[in-house]
């Protein structure tokens, strides 16, 4: 049993925005029909149940993901080359900022006097 409604109903009852709605339209995923000049849309063409047009369960639903083969989990997990490695001490970014600090070079005289 269909059950019609205006566009806005529809884009609330299926949670999407209008626009979504009438490009399910126009990609035939929806129907509509004119009736007395508004436009209506069966958001139940599978009986009772309201689904959605890119959820419903009575249509076959895309694949979301792919099977990993054994060959791809192995590069995955292969340790990362030498190059990229870090040394076996951890990274202290304390000592490191207290160092790049002395590192620094003063302003010269001619900026400080021309910021006076």
């Amino acid at each position: 049993m269909s059950c019609w409604v205006v566009p806005n109903v529809a884009a609330d009852l299926w949670g999407m925005s209008l626009a979504d709605v009438m490009a399910a339209v126009h990609d035939g995923r929806a129907t509509l029909k004119r009736d007395e000049g508004f436009d209506l849309i069966d958001v139940a063409p599978h009986g009772k149940e309201i689904c959605r047009p890119d959820g419903c369960k009575h249509t076959q639903r895309p694949a979301m993901h792919r099977l990993v083969s054994k060959m791809e989990i192995d590069e995955l997990l292969a340790p990362l080359g030498a190059e990229s490695e870090r040394p076996d001490e951890t990274f202290n970014w304390r000592r490191a900022r207290s160092e790049t600090s002395f590192k620094r070079k003063a302003p010269g005289t001619f900026a400080l006097l021309r910021a006076a």
